[in-house]
C-alpha cells in the first residue's frame, strides 16, 4: 500500500551544465547531489600548486630582470 507501480514514470528536473575557467585536480568538493546552491556559491575546490609554482617562477624572472636592470644603468 506505501508504494507505487509504474511502467511509464519520468522525472522532471531542470539540469545546468558547469565547467571549470581552469584544468585541474579538485581537492575539495563543497556540495552534495541534488543540493540546492545559489549563484556564487563555492562548488568545490582546484588545487592550485601548480599555478603557485608558476607564480613563484613568474617571480623570479621579474626580479631577475630588475637587477639586470640595474647592473645595465
Amino acid at each position: 500500500r506505501q508504494y507505487e507501480s509504474t511502467d511509464d514514470a519520468f522525472i522532471d528536473a531542470r539540469t545546468v551544465t558547469i565547467g571549470a575557467q581552469i584544468a585541474g585536480r579538485i581537492t575539495e568538493l563543497a556540495v552534495t547531489d541534488n543540493q540546492h546552491v545559489q549563484a556564487g556559491d563555492v562548488l568545490l575546490r582546484i588545487d592550485d600548486s601548480d599555478y603557485q609554482a608558476n607564480l613563484k617562477q613568474a617571480d623570479a624572472g621579474v626580479a631577475a630582470a630588475e637587477a639586470e636592470i640595474v647592473n645595465v644603468t
